[in-house]
């Protein structure tokens, strides 16, 4: 083989190598973040127990427990607390968006699920708890769009796949009804209320 191909080839062999380090040392710069700001929080938390103070995340621990015991309201109130303690608090404002839903406050829903994602874009179950609020108003269009969103963070997810199945369906069955209803008399469509996915009604 020619001797300048064969550098060639090394050299870009060289750099895949060097992008790779550089690929990996970033993540283990990120990854120590990710991991000091959790050592933080637990030390923050541990300080204000011993103050005897209330700490966001208990709070929102505590309205877990009102959750799964069908306690609806008194789940809310805990969230709401524990985002007076730590307004930025992504998993209490997507665990209220969940409960609001249980509660038939579906815009009140979207709104919690917005902040949350707003706050962290790649929290997949907010995007779901939205989308499951979109759907409870009749507005598939808004509700596809964050499963879809939300399958580029889960690929993988098979939950995922079928509700996005499901509704890119129930948008075609809407449309021929649209169709149809343009050619006869009007006819008055059902909004599909859905069903909350697994994943969604499991709180953190």
């Amino acid at each position: 083989m020619d001797p300048r191909m064969l550098a060639q080839r090394a050299q870009g062999q060289m750099q895949a190598n060097v992008q790779a380090v550089q690929d990996c040392t970033r993540e283990l710069f990120a990854w120590e973040e990710v991991m000091a700001a959790k050592d933080e929080a637990l030390r923050q938390r541990k300080f204000r127990r011993e103050r005897g103070e209330e700490d966001a995340t208990d709070v929102r621990e505590q309205g877990n427990v009102f959750y799964r015991d069908g306690n609806f309201e008194a789940a809310l109130a805990c969230y709401t607390r524990s985002l007076t303690l730590d307004s930025e608090n992504v998993l209490a404002l997507s665990n209220r968006a969940m409960t609001h839903i249980k509660l038939g406050q579906f815009q009140a829903a979207v709104k919690d699920a917005t902040q949350a994602v707003i706050l962290d874009p790649c929290h997949v179950k907010s995007l779901q708890r939205r989308a499951s609020a979109y759907v409870k108003q009749g507005m598939h269009h808004s509700a596809l769009r964050d499963v879809e969103k939300a399958l580029g963070y889960q690929p993988n997810s098979k939950e995922l796949r079928v509700e996005k199945k499901r509704l890119q369906q129930k948008l075609k069955t809407l449309a021929a009804i649209e169709v149809l209803s343009s050619s006869s008399s009007p006819s008055n469509g059902s909004v599909d209320n859905g069903q909350e996915s697994k994943s969604a009604l499991c709180m953190e």
